[in-house]
């Protein structure tokens, strides 16, 4: 039987009384929770990103093996050189 089926059969007769519709809904609930996953606390959140950009000149043209430094957040200064076409990268950043 599809979910929404049942659901909509549980929740018919109780219509008739509110109480039954509060604890009908409430049951819904807790069934709909535990099919979309488990435990939220399993998830962990992203500690650490990415930073990807483009070295051009002052006339918009691209910049190979040009020097790109990063620095703050108080973490130790990193450097990357940018490629043929411009490109650098920066991974792990946290």
């Amino acid at each position: 039987m599809k979910p929404v089926i049942m659901l909509f059969t549980v929740l018919m007769p109780a219509c008739r009384d509110p109480r039954l519709m509060r604890r009908a809904l409430r049951v819904s609930a807790v069934v709909i929770l535990a099919a979309c996953g488990g435990d939220p606390t399993e998830v962990e959140p992203e500690t650490a990103g990415s930073v990807r950009g483009t070295v051009t000149d002052n006339s918009g043209a691209t910049v190979a093996n040009a020097v790109v430094a990063l620095t703050g957040n108080a973490q130790a200064d990193r450097t990357t050189t940018s490629g043929a076409n411009g490109v650098y990268t920066f991974a792990n950043v946290p």
